[in-house]
């Protein structure tokens, strides 16, 4: 999350009741009305945030999860550009943790959302919507993962100090819990979100049919 998203965040604090105006939330953030419109909307589109018709005052929905995402990202701003020893290799790994944590989070609570919309053909375009992103962040995550790893050997062979063979068991044992961390929790979003809107599976199915008719030579069956 971005400094300024965290800003916004804060205003609202651990009271998931509290209503803000966009004026109220400027005084507290200090963000320009650019920046600060362009974080509310993200916000918004996101679920994270919802916006009274009436009162035109910023809330945090219910019963989104809301508290889970803010227990299971912690804000803190890791290196992001290169490291130089084993914490900072350790540190951007649970940095691009997080940051996949929130995508999943915030998926699980547009889904939910979803599932309250009357319009089917709105609702199916939404989904698919949905779908595609957590699929596109997906591959970037595993992207950066392989990439960070990669670096991690150039560290093990520019550096004498740090030796494989001594690490290796502890490397590969946090690898592991990452990843078991990461692929359940991705699958079990994924089963959230088309529980809520199970309706909407045969339309997802032909969709992703025929996506993977073009990128495969063999395509699902109907069960």
């Amino acid at each position: 999350m971005k400094p300024g998203e965290e800003k916004i965040w804060n205003a609202f604090g651990e009271d998931q009741t509290k209503e803000l105006s966009y004026t109220e939330i400027k005084k507290i953030t200090g963000l320009s009305p650019p920046a600060l419109s362009k974080y509310l909307h993200g916000f918004l589109d996101m679920g994270l945030l919802l916006r009274d018709l009436e009162t035109k005052k910023y809330y945090i929905p219910e019963g989104n999860q809301i508290q889970t995402i803010i227990d299971s990202l912690k804000w803190e701003h890791m290196p992001s550009e290169k490291f130089t020893n084993l914490h900072d290799f350790w540190a951007q790994w649970e940095e691009i943790d997080r940051e996949q944590k929130y995508y999943m989070a915030r998926d699980l609570i547009a889904g939910a959302e979803l599932s309250n919309k009357k319009d089917l053909p709105e609702r199916e375009e939404l989904l698919y919507k949905i779908l595609e992103g957590s699929k596109k962040n997906t591959l970037n995550y595993l992207e950066r993962q392989i990439n960070l790893i990669i670096r991690l050997f150039m560290e093990f062979e520019n550096n004498p100090e740090h030796n494989w063979e001594d690490h290796k068991d502890d490397v590969l044992k946090h690898l592991k819990s990452n990843f078991d961390e990461f692929l359940l929790p991705l699958l079990h979003t994924h089963i959230q979100i088309m529980g809520a809107n199970r309706d909407l599976a045969p339309a997802m199915f032909d969709r992703y049919t025929e996506s993977l008719e073009q990128a495969t030579p063999t395509a699902p069956t109907r069960l």
